[in-house]
């Protein structure tokens, strides 16, 4: 969905027309569960741990994959959803 404006100043002069796109996205049920098979068990674990070593795992959104994205994982994981 995408929203256009302008901005008007009282002592004259417009802005240039600017857009905002909006993009819905489903939540995660339950982000540890990593494999998204509908049940968190340890193959979530191993499952996160591979794309953790593959620097691909940034469970926190960070932007970069780190220690910190591992604690995240699993206080996550072993409180359960």
């Amino acid at each position: 969905e995408e929203i256009t404006f302008q901005i008007t100043h009282p002592q004259g002069g417009t802005s240039n027309t600017a857009t905002i796109t909006l993009v819905y996205t489903e939540p995660v049920a339950c982000p540890p569960d990593w494999n998204e098979d509908g049940t968190l068990n340890s193959q979530d674990f191993f499952d996160f741990l591979t794309s953790f070593f593959k620097g691909d795992a940034d469970y926190n959104a960070s932007g970069i994959t780190n220690s910190q994205d591992f604690f995240d994982f699993l206080t996550d994981f072993f409180e359960g959803c």
